[in-house]
This record gives structure tokens, sequence and C-alpha cells, in this order.
């Protein structure tokens, strides 16, 4: 890769970066770059050592052949096949939890996809980012104050140098989740003269959509009257034939019988009576699915709950029904909410409450109403939901084959030279840099987690992709083969869910997380561990068939 080049040295160097650095805080101060939304990819510290490649301070010795005064006037392009997600505008930020602006428009595809220049141009930013949030990035400036920037790669998924001369169509940067980001997606920005305008207008007087064609997208008018792809039909009340086996974003599958199907049905066929649109209806499914299966649920601390038609009984706070709801948060009367119809209309009315919830990514908006301790977790389930949408299940393929990042998995890897030895001391010095933190429920932060927000950090840290926020040995093997770097679990709980997660550094001890904080512990007896070292260090892509 060009970023593993040696590092040049001089006064000129040291310019260069001070440039870079005045260039990014400059435009932080017109407008913060704020990021998607599951994971927060931890990017490397930028101290310019051979592990972090110092890629902000690369000078190129490409001319300058684009002039600062005048724009370019060529052909554009589209840098990145994917899904459009979370668009420009104001939104609720999925990891910070606040109303921000986001400044670019973000497009989903598998973790390592290659990235394109979009025009000719010179790039003027490759690397970290000062402020930290849009991790590692790349920059080209077009001329006539003209700016294109691709955010969230990886620390060595960048390769192009400050000052390169680049063409439209090449390779400058892979797909990533570096900064705060909640999985591997581009992040992509259009400024002017600093300021950043709407991509998807800008980029379409250019004669390019963004992203995949607009027709595959999930419509977003509220209305479904004036939706002609949405379904006028009523959905059966015997389920649709909605029963069946799906899979879900992660892999896992999932499988509706007669009831939950049922139930789904309902929901669908209540959000339709409101009105709602394809959109509302893939959110409202999302949120079902995390929160109850499908199932209508009673609540053995509410015993009134219990003398109602149920699927079954929890026990979390007072959460009743198919969307987990709390009569004590002002959802409403326990009887109502063991009813599909009542339950879909308070979840519908919420969410039709919140400002420009169109312009939220499907899982964001689910959680800006459920206001979830696990964010991240919705996501999962837009294939499902997607598929229910259609009218059917779909088996044991892939699901959602209108869109790469849903249809293809990527292989954990740290990058394509790493030594799999090294990969596994990485994570181990990462699990013992983390010793000392506090405990903070749901937290992810350094020194500032819980035990799975602990381990997530930690295999950012060692560059190992895929891991997810929660759950991580879903991204792994079990193994009875333990080595240091391994993810040990304990505590098993229902569905295949384990209490507590650590990493082992040594035959004998694990580094976790508990109320006294991070420390380390002997391993258990008989420990259960995961692998999530990559069997290969070459990042491997399936991508479903008919797809580049």
């Amino acid at each position: 890769m060009t970023n593993n080049s040696a590092k040049k040295t001089g006064a000129g160097l040291g310019i260069g970066c001070l440039l870079i650095a005045i260039l990014l805080a400059g435009s932080a101060l017109i407008l913060p770059v704020v990021m998607v939304a599951g994971f927060s990819g931890a990017a490397k510290n930028g101290s310019g050592t051979n592990n972090d490649n110092g890629l902000q301070c690369q000078v190129g010795d490409g001319p300058n052949v684009v002039s600062p005064d005048q724009a370019y006037t060529g052909e554009w392009l589209n840098p990145l096949k994917g899904k459009l997600t979370s668009s420009y505008g104001g939104r609720v930020h999925p990891i910070l939890g606040i109303f921000q602006v986001h400044s670019g428009q973000d497009i989903s595809a598998p973790d390592g996809t290659p990235i394109l220049a979009a025009a000719d141009g010179v790039v003027s930013i490759a690397g970290k980012s000062t402020g930290g949030n849009s991790g590692y990035m790349v920059a080209i400036d077009h001329g006539g104050g003209v700016q294109s920037r691709y955010v969230h790669s990886w620390p060595k998924g960048i390769h192009v140098k400050v000052g390169e001369k680049v063409q439209k169509g090449q390779h400058i940067s892979d797909v990533g989740a570096s900064g705060n980001a909640t999985g591997p997606h581009l992040h992509f920005e259009i400024r002017i003269n600093g300021q950043p305008t709407p991509p998807i207008p800008w980029m379409k007087k250019k004669g390019v959509n963004l992203g995949i064609d607009e027709t595959q997208q999930v419509q977003t008018v509220n209305n479904q009257e004036e939706n002609p792809d949405s379904p006028k039909q009523e959905i059966p009340e015997t389920g649709g034939g909605l029963a069946g086996t799906y899979r879900r974003a992660d892999g896992q599958k999932y499988v509706a019988d007669e009831k939950q199907a049922k139930n789904l049905a309902g929901v669908i066929s209540a959000v339709r009576k409101l009105k709602g649109n394809d959109r509302a209806v893939v959110i409202t499914l999302m949120t079902v699915l995390q929160e109850s299966k499908g199932k209508i649920l009673a609540n053995t601390t509410v015993p009134e709950s219990l003398g109602y038609p149920n699927d079954g009984a929890g026990h979390d706070h007072d959460s009743v029904g198919l969307f987990q709801q709390r009569p004590s948060q002002g959802w409403g009367p326990v009887k109502s909410l063991m009813q599909v119809e009542y339950s879909t209309e308070q979840f519908i009315k919420r969410l039709f409450a919140i400002k420009n919830w169109e312009q939220f990514g499907l899982g964001e908006a689910a959680q800006a109403v459920q206001v979830s301790k696990f964010p991240d977790l919705y996501d999962n389930w837009e294939p499902v939901a997607t598929q229910m949408l259609k009218g059917a299940p779909g088996g044991e393929a892939p699901i959602n084959t209108e869109c790469p990042a849903m249809g293809a998995t990527t292989s954990l890897a740290a990058n394509s030279t790493a030594d799999l030895t090294e990969v596994r001391s990485a994570l181990v010095d990462a699990a013992k840099e983390g010793l000392g933190g506090s405990h903070v429920r749901g937290g992810r932060e350094f020194k500032k987690w819980d035990d799975d927000g602990f381990v997530y950090w930690a295999t950012q840290k060692a560059e190992i992709r895929g891991v997810p926020y929660v759950d991580p040995w879903a991204a792994g093997r079990q193994t009875d083969d333990l080595a240091p770097g391994d993810l040990i679990v304990m505590g098993k709980v229902a569905q295949g869910k384990w209490d507590q997660v650590g990493i082992m550094i040594d035959q004998q001890t694990m580094v976790t997380v508990t109320t006294k904080g991070t420390i380390e512990v002997p391993l258990p007896k008989n420990p259960v561990g995961y692998s999530l070292i990559p069997e290969s260090a070459t990042p491997i892509v399936e991508e479903v068939e008919g797809h580049e």
C-alpha cells in the first residue's frame, strides 16, 4: 500500500502537517463533522509511528494539476455502491444521543469495500482527523473551493498521500468504521469553501446518484396513497404468509411461528391504517422484533398483564406487549398495551412526532422512540423487516440482496499483511492498557465502559474488524484450544447469550470489567472461549451473486 512508504522529513513536512491541522480545525469551527450510527471505532493516535503510519504527515509528490481558483469541470462518479442510510441534516446522534447536524451522506457497504475518488483532484487530507470523531479520512480538493471527503476508513485502509494527484475512479481508501461510527460505511461530504452542502442534490446536478439506484431505497413518502410501491391490500388475519425462517444482518437466523407472524402482520396493518409508508413499517417491525421477537409479552412484575392473552412473560421493569412499553412512562394502560393495534399506534404517534424522522437511519429512528440501552441492535433486524414488508420469509438465502452490506459477509481481519501472532499480541496489549478503567453501564469510551464496551474497544484498538458492540462472541468461533487474546465468556443466560465477557491475557488470567473496575481475574474453571482472531490474515469478502 502506498501509505506504508517511508515518511519524509524536514521543514516542509512540518509545514504540511500544520496546514492540514489548520484546515481541519477551521472547518470544524464552521460545522463539526457528525458521524452515523453501532460501532465507535477507536482509530490510532496518529503519532507518526510505523504502527499508525503517520498518515497525516505523509506528503505525496504528485503535481497539483487542479487549479485552486478554478473548479474541476470534468465528469463525476459514484464513490461507492451501497445503501443510503443517514442523510445530510439534523438528527439525533446515534452515539452521543444529542441533536446535531449530520454534515454528509452515509453509504453502507461491507468492511474493506474499495472507495473511489468521485472526481479528479489533489489529496489534501489522508489520515486521522484532528477532532477524532471522523476517524481516518481522505479529502480531495477539486479546485474553486470544492472539496470531497471520504470518512471512517481504517488506518491501513488509506491508499493515497497528501499532495498526491488522483483521478476519477481511483481506489483511494477502504470502507471502515473508525471514529464515531456504528458500523462499516462511507460518510461522504461535499464542501464548498469549507462549508458542507447536501451531497445528494449536489451530485445529482453532476449526473450522479449516490449509493444504489433510488428505486431500491425504502420509500420515504409519509403517505401510503402517494407511494405507488406500497401494497394496498390488507394483511390477512392469519399472518399473511409471514411465518418462516429469516436471516438477520448479523447472520443469525430468526424463525417466526404462526402466532408471531399473526402479530407482525397486525403491526403492518396498524401502521398502514395510520398512513404509514414503507419506511415507517420497516422501522416499526425492526422495533417489535428487537423488543419481543414479535410476541405479546406479559410481565411477572405486572400481575394485571398476566390476565390478558399473551405469548409468554418477561420481567423487565413494567414493560409489556410487543414493544415492551411501560405504563409508568405514559405509554398507556396495561390492557391496551397488550393489544397489537393500540401499542402500534402509540409507537407510530411518537415516531411521527419526531422532527425529520425520515432523515434518520432506520435503527436510529427506532432508538429515538424507544431510548434503549442497546441502540445498535435494531439494525440487525432490517433485512428481516424488509423481507416481511415484501410479504414472505427468505429462508436460508441472504435476505436483502438489494444491498451488498446485508447480503455479504466479511471475515475478521486486522489487515492484509498482519501476522496472526501479532494480532493476538495487539489484542492482549489493548486489554492490559484498559486496566484501571472504571465501570460505566453501557459505556464504550476508554476506561469508561462495561465489559462489552471494554472488549469492543480492545478489538478496535487491535484493528480486528467486524466485532459488534454487544454479544461479541457472535463474531467469533468457539474454541477449546484457548490462547491469549481469546474472548472468555461466563454466566450463560437465555437464548445462547453470556452475562460476562473478558479477554484472556495468559494461561491463568483474563481482563474483564466488574463493578470494581477493569481488573485482572483468574480464568474460571473449565473456561469457555471464542476466538475473535481471523483464521486468515487476508480479508475475504463474499459478495452476493450479481453484485460487484
